[in-house]
């Protein structure tokens, strides 16, 4: 099971009131996991909430019986810099995809409708296959773009002669975004369309007063010029 990022308590409860609640949460959860008969539950921490910066990102949940399973993330200061700031703050070869995938006449428009959401949902199945990971259920998806889509989510599409090479889905709160979902077909990841996707999303975050962008998992480590290198 999945929670996407949970559990939030009104500001006005005291320590002791949150954590009485906290446990009533759980056993609800624990009840709906057996029901479902799902075998974990994993929740990502809100990292883009100024509180979670002001505890220093601290895995709130390891008192209450989770295991820590934290990756690390990038997240980009809009408030502070120009488009051209973080364009060139991007590697060498990242900057060279960008430019080359606009230049072959990929463009970057909104989630319209039902259909745009069912050629989504191929991709992330396939993306999915390809990376050995499980697919969400399409549900998970339409229930999003319904009730989530324009206020709390924002979902883009590259596309070409028509045809939509890759997808994104990005999560807004208090002038933040967080890359949630995304997926590309072989032809959108060939032609760097999920790149300037990316890049669109940056700048469109920018232009609607968002102050941080957390760009998804991330490896600092990577190999410069390799696949996980950004």
């Amino acid at each position: 099971a999945f929670g996407p990022c949970g559990i939030a308590f009104h500001p006005e409860l005291d320590d002791i009131q949150k954590k009485n609640l906290f446990y009533l949460c759980m056993e609800q959860i624990i009840k709906t996991m057996k029901h479902a008969n799902q075998s974990y539950f994993r929740v990502p921490l809100p990292s883009l909430s100024s509180q979670s910066q002001d505890w220093n990102f601290r895995n709130l949940y390891m008192p209450y019986g989770f295991r820590n399973a934290s990756t690390q993330t990038y997240i980009i200061d809009l408030n502070s810099k120009t488009p051209d700031d973080i364009f060139q703050g991007f590697a060498k070869n990242m900057r060279y995809d960008i430019r080359k995938a606009e230049k072959s006449g990929i463009a970057i428009r909104g989630m319209m409708d039902d259909d745009d959401i069912d050629q989504y949902y191929k991709m992330h199945t396939s993306t999915y296959e390809r990376t050995g990971a499980k697919p969400h259920p399409k549900a998970y998806f339409t229930k999003m773009h319904q009730f989530l889509e324009p206020n709390f989510v924002e979902m883009f599409v590259a596309e070409r002669d028509g045809k939509i090479l890759a997808a994104d889905n990005i999560a807004l709160f208090k002038h933040t975004a967080l890359y949630w979902t995304g997926a590309s077909t072989d032809e959108g990841m060939k032609s760097n369309a999920n790149k300037l996707l990316q890049w669109h999303v940056i700048q469109w975050c920018m232009n609607h007063g968002m102050k941080r962008y957390e760009s998804g998992e991330a490896f600092p480590n990577a190999k410069e010029g390799s696949k996980l290198a950004g």
